[in-house]
This record gives structure tokens, sequence and C-alpha cells, in this order.
């Protein structure tokens, strides 16, 4: 018990760095380039193989796609900094596997792992990868146990956590949405698209002894780029890819930002502390005048002062809107 109570505690740890802890991998990806040579010295049989790992990545992009596309809103999200799950996904890609978007993550990996054709970079970024990702499934199952319970424990005794098992497939009852797909995949598209063109730039600059751009690649970049800066841009000023109902839209930086507090006031002090939910309250008024807090409800609490007419109206006011 004790085992699992640390594997879920790492997990949780790496969970909320999972976005950026897999670039600790680059470094391997680097060594294995230094003896870099065209498969079987043929340019041509290395553009193909190139493909084949492109293809290997996409089809993980693809299992993202077919998740993402039928998520309902609080599940199969980025979040990072807390699990959170508000329904419990049993149908659909999640009647066939658990975890559909990090077999799509190890196939993107994959692809990027098969492009130098040494064995060891592939075998070794599987393991890293089962070890990495083995306690960030375990911290998240040990959540959704929790919240679910016994729906959870029926579910994952039919259903495989990473190799899926196709003959149980159940439709989902979420409607696919490209809307949530380019709203959510942008970034795994551009950066697949950008770490081929790398490789084939890096690669193909060592065999020659010089810098080589391959130009069919390089307008491929071209294209991905262009549909990246489109997709980021709708989604970040405009509300064309927002679909009510399916995922959590984040409140604009203007909406979020605190609220200025009044002098000698601390904003939303009632929320930060719950000891002061019924605080006297406090008016910045010399010390022989009379001070009065009056809650008239729950949601608009007044401070009132024995000051003049004009300065209690404002006053007032101000007090009001910082305090709700």
């Amino acid at each position: 018990m004790a085992l699992n109570r640390e594997l879920e505690r790492s997990g949780s740890w790496l969970f909320r760095h999972r976005s950026y802890l897999p670039l600790l991998i680059l470094p391997i990806f680097l060594l294995s380039l230094r003896s870099f040579a065209y498969l079987d010295q043929s340019h041509f049989l290395n553009e193909i193989w190139q493909v084949c790992c492109l293809a290997v990545s996409m089809l993980g992009l693809a299992v993202r796609i077919i998740t993402v596309g039928r998520a309902p809103i609080g599940t199969s999200g980025r979040n990072t900094r807390e699990q959170v799950a508000n329904t419990l996904n049993t149908t659909g890609i999640y009647s066939i596997v658990r975890h559909p978007l990090y077999l799509g993550n190890y196939l993107i990996m994959l692809g990027f792992a098969l492009w130098p054709h040494v064995w060891w970079l592939t075998l070794l970024t599987s393991c890293i990868y089962a070890l990495y990702y083995e306690r960030i499934m375990l911290a998240e199952e040990a959540f959704l146990l929790e919240r679910f319970g016994d729906a959870f424990e029926k579910w994952t005794d039919a259903t495989p956590a990473f190799i899926p098992r196709f003959r149980q497939w159940k439709p989902s009852n979420v409607p696919f949405c490209w809307r949530t797909v380019g709203q959510r995949e942008y970034n795994a598209f551009f950066l697949i698209i950008s770490v081929f063109f790398l490789l084939d730039l890096i690669g193909d600059s060592l065999v020659e002894g010089n810098w080589h751009l391959d130009y069919a690649w390089f307008g491929v970049f071209l294209g991905s780029f262009v549909i990246f800066a489109v997709l980021r841009a709708l989604k970040k000023r405009t509300r064309l890819l927002h679909v009510e109902g399916r995922l959590r839209q984040r409140r604009p930086a203007a909406l979020s930002a605190p609220r200025p507090a009044a002098k000698g006031i601390p904003p939303d002090a009632s929320a930060r502390r719950p000891h002061l939910k019924n605080y006297k309250g406090f008016c910045p008024a010399p010390k022989n005048m009379n001070r009065q807090f009056s809650p008239s409800n729950r949601e608009a609490r007044t401070l009132s002062c024995d000051i003049d007419r004009p300065a209690q109206s404002s006053f007032t006011a101000l007090a009001t809107e910082n305090w709700r």
C-alpha cells in the first residue's frame, strides 16, 4: 500500500509537468544522429522511410482526434494543476482502451524514434515512455476510482489500459465535432510536421556535409505553419471554434484579472479567508466617526459610515463592488 501511494504521488507530480518533461529525451535524439546515414545508402529509400515514420506519428494524431472530437466538457482535457473528470467516458474509443490520449502520444513519439533507423533509440524511448506514463495513469485511475467507485471498477475490468481491444467497440453518445478538434489539436499537428522537417534538415545536412534544404519538406512545413497560425488566431481572437457544452473555455485575461481594491479593503477577503466571513467590515473614516457594517444579503454587502451623503454613496458603491 505504501508503494502504491508513492507511485501515485510521483504520478501526480509527473501529471502536472507532463507537457515539458518529454523534452528531456531530446539529447538522446541528438546523440542518435551522430552516425546518421541514408537507409541502404539511398536517399530515395530514406525518403520512403521518412514517410512511413510520419504515417506512424499521424496515426497517433488520428487517435487523439478521435478522442478529443467526442470529448464532453470536463474530460480529456489539458489541465495540469489537478485531475478533472465531470463524467466517466465508457463509450467510443474509451470502450476499447482506457488511455487513448496517451496511446496517441506514444505513437507520435514512436514515429520520431523510428526516423533515425537506430534500434536502440526506439527501445530506449519506449522504455522511458512506459515508466513515465505508467505512473501518470496510476495517479489518474486512483482519482477516477475515488470519484466514480464501482462504475469505474466495472469499466476497468472490461477495458484494457493501453492496448486496444477492438471487438468491444461501443458507439459514443457524443457527436463528433471538428471545431473542438481544431481548437485542441493544432499544436500537436504543427509539432509533428516541425519535428520531421527539422530531422530531415539535420539528417540531409550531416550526410551532404553542408546545410541542405529539402524544398518538399519546407513546403509542408510552411503549409502546416499557416494552418497553425489560422487556428490559433481563431481560438484566441474569435469564438468560431467554441462549442457550447464541449470544452471548458478560459476566461479572457481582462475578466480574470483581480479587481482593484479600495484603500484598506482586501479584495475577496471572505473568499480568501473563511474566518472573515462574518467580518464587521472596515471604513476608512476618522477614528472619531461611528462605523457600522450592514450586510443586506450574501450577494452584496454595504459599508455605511456617519459621513456626508455624497462621500457615503461613492464609498458604498466601491465597497459593494469589491466585496462581492
